[in-house]
């Protein structure tokens, strides 16, 4: 029995360790508190806020790094709304810490009514440049979030068939903003900003 069980011990290693997610956190050595840019699918998304470092959490070996959402906003105006959003913390080497009041960010960018899937890997590659005009893009307020309609660069959008054949959508970016809030005199500053996501194409609602 225990000849039988040293022969099978490598195996339930490798499925062991095939079931354990990695953190993907590469400390950016010339940007402290940031992940280096990365465009594999690492599930990573980090930025400056007024220059404190923010980090969407890790959810433990099982579940690895928060994912992102992306979904279509429709509104009442001429335009709706593509919402990138991820869960948030500030950086303490590698783990999010909730001190901040933001929680999550949403980066927010107005598109036509009749966007799809398929308008939204062609902008892979593209960029996105915020202007005065799209302040009129509708604010979503949740209590322990921040809404920003960013400077954002898709540097790759790609449609992946993963192991397990889900289809996913690979998306890569930077982006930055500079905005005022509702009170007088205080302004938020995002810089720096770098996303690697992995996205369930069953997720989408365009």
């Amino acid at each position: 029995m225990k000849k039988l069980f040293y022969k099978f011990l490598p195996l339930l290693l490798v499925l062991s360790l095939a079931g354990c997610q990695k953190r993907n956190y590469f400390p950016d050595e010339y940007n402290p508190g940031l992940s280096r840019f990365t465009s594999h699918g690492f599930n990573i998304g980090t930025f400056y806020l007024n220059n404190v470092p923010y980090i969407n959490p890790f959810l433990g070996a099982a579940r690895g790094n928060s994912m992102a959402t992306l979904r279509k906003i429709v509104t009442n105006s001429a335009l709706d709304t593509l919402m990138l959003s991820w869960d948030i913390g500030i950086n303490d080497n590698g783990n999010a810490d909730f001190s901040s009041p933001y929680q999550t960010i949403l980066l927010l960018m107005p598109i036509p009514k009749s966007f799809t899937k398929a308008d939204f890997i062609a902008m892979s590659g593209q960029q996105f440049i915020y202007n005065a005009n799209a302040l009129q893009t509708p604010y979503y307020y949740y209590s322990d979030a921040i809404s920003v309609v960013p400077n954002i660069y898709f540097v790759k959008i790609n449609p992946i068939q993963t192991t397990d054949t889900t289809a996913k959508l690979e998306l890569s970016g930077l982006f930055n903003c500079n905005i005022r809030t509702n009170i007088i005199g205080d302004s938020i500053v995002i810089t720096k900003g770098r996303f690697d996501f992995q996205i369930d194409e069953a997720s989408l609602n365009f």
